[in-house]
């Protein structure tokens, strides 16, 4: 078993830390070039660009949570908070409409477009620990509302409906949750938003991905790679040689006891590290034997006999 750390109340903190406040709440095998780095999404990487929320706002590739609805073409987001009414014209016909997000009861949280209701938990049927957090986004492709629902028990699901012929409908979907960031804000933009996923293999961590999102729903823009959202460093007991794969022919980059790596990667059962200063190391392969709770191995080593600070949250 592994020597968990077992923070389940730590886990709903850390979970409604994620999300934005509410009332509520890997086929993978891509390789990593010098060209795919900058995709990688670290908690010291800010993009922030000023929108301009006028008639003359065109497409903007980052805006805050404070935005408001404007004309067609434009772009902007912000969060439907708890009993709190928004009007925008959906569907630009110039008739304003009514959001919000509310609750009839303790045990509901909906979302009311004007008349319609969308009931995004009932603990009739779910778990007390669920919180919810939508947000209405426009941008060149039509009118939308991403919610994001946050059960500590069984993980994240991020919804993507959008306007179409007088209410909203449901057009995909991701087990993931929205990143979010206390520096720059929500990471929706103009047509992308930053998904995450909580991955257990060698400590507990955050992988991304960006998709691009619109009338076709959620497309990820890389199918194959997470990126680390979190700076995890782990120190080596022992030395190490990477696996290489993506610069065929270099000998492997190697890393000695004492040294501090950091994750970056994960591509299906690969991790890949970076040194203290940022250059990519390559990738270990990882083993898991015993299934989901049992210790992950590296070339029939034990993570806990490798790495000198593994620590999982759970």
């Amino acid at each position: 078993m592994k020597k968990h750390v077992n923070i389940l109340l730590g886990i709903t903190m850390v979970s409604a830390l994620l999300c934005a406040c509410g009332d509520t709440s890997e086929d993978i095998d891509n390789s990593i070039s010098t060209e795919n780095t900058e995709a990688a999404v670290t908690s010291d990487e800010k993009t922030e660009v000023e929108v301009s929320l006028t008639e003359n706002t065109t497409e903007a590739t980052s805006t805050d949570v404070s935005g408001e609805a404007t004309a067609d073409g434009s772009f902007t987001f912000f969060e439907l908070k708890y009993d709190e009414e928004k009007q925008v014209d959906l569907g630009g016909d110039g008739k304003m409409d009514t959001l919000m997000a509310t609750g009839s009861d303790d045990t509901h949280y909906d979302l009311v477009i004007n008349d319609q209701t969308i009931e995004l938990i009932n603990r009739d049927t779910n778990n007390d620990w669920e919180m919810a957090t939508s947000y209405y986004v426009h941008n060149s492709e039509g009118d939308f509302i991403m919610s994001e629902l946050n059960d500590p028990l069984n993980g994240w699901e991020t919804t993507l409906y959008m306007w179409n012929n007088g209410s909203f409908e449901k057009i995909g979907s991701e087990p993931l949750g929205i990143l979010n960031d206390e520096d720059s804000g929500v990471k929706i933009q103009g047509n992308e938003v930053v998904l995450f996923k909580s991955i257990q293999a060698l400590s507990s961590w955050r992988g991304t991905k960006t998709f691009i999102y619109g009338k076709d729903g959620f497309i990820a823009k890389d199918e194959k790679t997470f990126y680390a959202a979190d700076k995890i460093g782990l120190t080596l007991k022992q030395d190490i040689a990477f696996e290489d794969e993506y610069e065929a022919g270099q000998a492997a980059r190697t890393a000695s006891a004492g040294d501090t790596i950091y994750i970056s990667t994960l591509v299906q059962d690969r991790i890949g590290f970076t040194s203290a200063n940022g250059d990519f190391l390559g990738y270990l392969i990882i083993t898991q034997p015993d299934g989901e709770y049992g210790d992950h191995f590296i070339n029939g080593i034990s993570e806990y006999d490798l790495f000198d600070n593994i620590v999982y949250a759970g």
